[in-house]
């Protein structure tokens, strides 16, 4: 083999190297933002917790007693339902999920919005997700405005 004929299959093996090298590199998050809450809205993402909540995909679901809360959710902690509610809120994403972000914001006393940022990540398969919030005590889902976002940042 001429060395005329390497040359172009050495560079464009190189360039292949480097390609794949780089795509893998994952872009660095910034979480600064990742709870934004007003000081004066009580509001806790409990989403951790161990307990799995029974409720339908692309669902959002009120919770004011302890007795509603333990029909759809096993081994849930007591709450105290006299200043909170529970907030459940599922969905569905077409890709792998990556992180979620969540924001709760007041805009007038008892009104509140609830933003979910959810960041996908395009090689894993579409997954499930639900999140739980303790949010101020309210009767009514009409109280609080749910904002979903899906994004691939």
């Amino acid at each position: 083999m001429k060395t005329s004929n390497i040359i172009p299959l050495l560079s464009a093996a190189l360039l292949t190297g480097a390609l794949l090298l780089l795509s893998g590199c994952e872009k660095e998050k910034n979480i600064e933002a990742e709870k934004e809450t007003t000081d004066s809205v009580c509001f806790k993402d409990i989403s951790k917790e161990r307990s799995f909540c029974d409720i339908s995909c692309d669902t959002i679901v009120l919770v004011n007693d302890n007795d509603h809360l333990k029909t759809i959710c096993e081994n849930a902690p007591a709450i105290d339902f006299t200043k909170h509610s529970l907030l459940l809120v599922s969905g569905v994403s077409t890709y792998g999920i990556d992180t979620i972000i969540t924001g709760f914001n007041s805009r007038e006393n008892p009104k509140y919005t609830l933003n979910i940022s959810i960041i996908q990540y395009f090689t894993l398969m579409a997954q499930g997700w639900q999140q739980k919030y303790l949010v101020p005590k309210t009767n009514t889902l009409e109280n609080i405005s749910v904002n979903i976002k899906y994004s691939n940042e």
